[in-house]
């Protein structure tokens, strides 16, 4: 096994993520595309989203950021 750190910014930005399902056209990578006016959207009432960073990061934070209607931001440091 490699032991190197790897260190980005943002290790999520343009790689694969999924979803269970997509409303309004608005898919999984809007989740993770480095735009902040995008975002994703689902229809059920318990979806969920992931994304497959490639690769084994050390991880010191992750944010979740809603829109402005649901105003979510949760904030996990590590």
């Amino acid at each position: 096994m490699n032991n190197r750190v790897l260190t980005a910014h943002n290790v999520a930005v343009g790689k694969n993520s999924k979803q269970t399902d997509t409303a309004y056209g608005r898919a999984a990578a809007f989740g993770n595309d480095g735009n902040m006016s995008t975002c994703t959207e689902t229809t059920s009432s318990d979806a969920s989203w992931e994304v497959d960073l490639g690769g084994v990061f050390q991880i010191e934070s992750v944010i979740v950021r809603g829109n402005g209607t649901y105003c979510l931001v949760l904030k996990f440091a590590f």
